[in-house]
């Protein structure tokens, strides 16, 4: 409700008196926040209102229209590819995406993006058309700091997050302003298959803390959830075990081969020092180190 609150008191806010000792001046020379309250064009408003309210025929009429922007911003930032997005309008995110110069990360007045609304509502199919566009960013981070996966992990949105975790460059990784990641979410509300996809995505960290210091681990113990713990507690040694094994190949070539250059610096390290990162560093998170 508070986030309602604001957004309607964000987008309904009178214009200041400031601005309006301005009116005779360009509209550059405003200040960059009144910027949001300059209005489309009455075609681009209608195609916004067109597109949110999931009118075909009337959007096709409207994309055909020269000069027409599909881009255009309307209240709070939402373009027409957002609202078709979030509204799950399957055939009208497809005619917007064939606009020419369409900005399919066109972000809104709370930086949420067609990609973010779409994965947090579960309109899968739209995912994957705005996935299959060249330039989509998927780690774009809209209201709070959440991404498209961070929103899909906490929402329980299984095939969504299986979709994002293909997506090359994805960052498995990203945590909102509240320090939380997609597997934080999904490991405190019990979502077992979506942090088992994420525990198994390459490059996965289960011992980023949040803004108070918490784990995944920790949030699945607190909360109940056995089988999660145990996953993520399953991860932890085999990375370690992973490292130890690459660190032991790494000896025998450094010791076996003359040439420096084929001599890795993994294999320089002390073995003392070596099972210390394994074991301090891999082993143990900041549960295991409360039980």
């Amino acid at each position: 409700m508070k986030r309602i609150f604001s957004l309607i008191v964000v987008c309904l806010l009178a214009v200041p008196s400031s601005m309006m000792a301005a009116q005779d001046e360009p509209i550059s020379a405003w200040d960059s926040r009144f910027t949001l309250l300059r209005s489309p064009t009455r075609q681009a408003q209608q195609l916004i209102a067109a597109a949110e309210e999931g009118h075909v025929n009337t959007v096709k009429e409207l994309l055909a229209a020269p000069g027409i922007d599909a881009n255009a911003q309307g209240d709070c930032g939402y373009t027409a590819l957002i609202y078709a997005a979030e509204e799950g309008h399957e055939n009208i995110v497809r005619m917007l995406l064939a606009a020419p110069g369409i900005n399919v990360n066109a972000q809104s007045r709370w930086n949420d993006t067609a990609l973010i609304s779409a994965a947090e509502r579960g309109h899968e199919n739209i995912v994957k058309e705005l996935l299959a566009v060249p330039n989509i960013d998927v780690n774009t981070q809209g209201d709070y700091g959440t991404t498209a996966l961070i929103r899909a992990a906490g929402m329980g949105r299984e095939d969504i997050v299986k979709d994002l975790l293909v997506v090359p460059g994805i960052d498995v990784n990203l945590q909102n302003e509240d320090g939380n990641t997609a597997l934080i979410y999904a490991a405190s509300r019990g979502y077992e298959d979506i942090v088992a996809r994420l525990l198994a995505a390459p490059g996965i960290d289960v011992n980023l803390q949040n803004n108070d210091g918490k784990t995944a681990l920790d949030f699945a113990v607190k909360k109940g959830h056995q089988n999660i713990a145990a996953m993520i507690r399953d991860v932890v040694p085999k990375k370690a075990r992973s490292f130890m094994f690459a660190y032991e190949q790494s000896r025998k070539t450094a010791i076996s081969d003359p040439d420096p250059e084929r001599q890795t610096r993994l294999g320089d390290l002390h073995p003392d020092i070596a099972r210390l990162i394994a074991e301090q560093v891999l082993g143990k998170s900041s549960a295991d180190r409360n039980d």
